[in-house]
């Protein structure tokens, strides 16, 4: 981490200017690095939740932080690395007649968007309750009887794979934000 200090050495009235100016600027770019860090965890949740088939835009915005350290002038918007299970982008069940008995309905699989309004329909896929007790959801093959077998349960992208992708599209707008505050706490 670097220092945040201002010196330059054998100039001591240069150096006692500089340090008057940082302390003059030290509270403004403070305040407007925390309202930009704030403003990108909001661009970010927004452009996450838009992009991806997120059924609640309260995990998404759950799963990215925000950290402001004022002292040493930085901030931090980060997100987890753990991959959504797929129930998470599930829009509707899909249902079909039985064979046996054509007036019951029967599960015929799922319908999920990974990105927003693109659906695919799984047909072979089922929820079922994880060791931990979360809902998880696995996909059987065409002649796959057996709930045994079933090695692992199907994800799809990690919050912080989303915020990986969107980021530089919404680097330039939290740049001109950060300007505008910058400029604002100034005055």
């Amino acid at each position: 981490m670097a220092s945040n200090k201002v010196h330059l050495t054998g100039f001591e009235s240069v150096n006692k200017e500089l340090r008057r100016m940082r302390s003059q600027q030290a509270p403004a770019i403070a305040q407007a690095i925390k309202d930009t860090a704030i403003y990108g965890q909001a661009q970010a949740v927004d452009a996450v939740f838009n992009r991806y088939g997120f059924k609640s835009r309260s995990y998404v915005d759950d799963n990215i932080k925000l950290q402001v350290e004022p002292r040493f002038l930085q901030a931090r918007v980060y997100s987890r690395y753990r991959a959504s299970t797929l129930t998470r982008f599930v829009n509707t069940r899909r249902t079909r007649n039985a064979k046996t008995k054509p007036a019951r309905q029967v599960s015929s699989g799922y319908s999920i968007s990974l990105l927003r309004n693109k659906f695919h329909i799984f047909r072979g896929a089922f929820q079922f309750t994880g060791r931990n007790g979360n809902a998880l959801m696995a996909i059987r093959e065409k002649g796959d009887n057996s709930w045994r077998d079933i090695q692992q349960a199907s994800y799809g992208p990690s919050v912080a794979g989303s915020f990986g992708v969107i980021r530089p599209e919404i680097d330039e707008k939290i740049s001109h934000y950060l300007r505008d505050r910058y400029t604002k706490h100034m005055t």
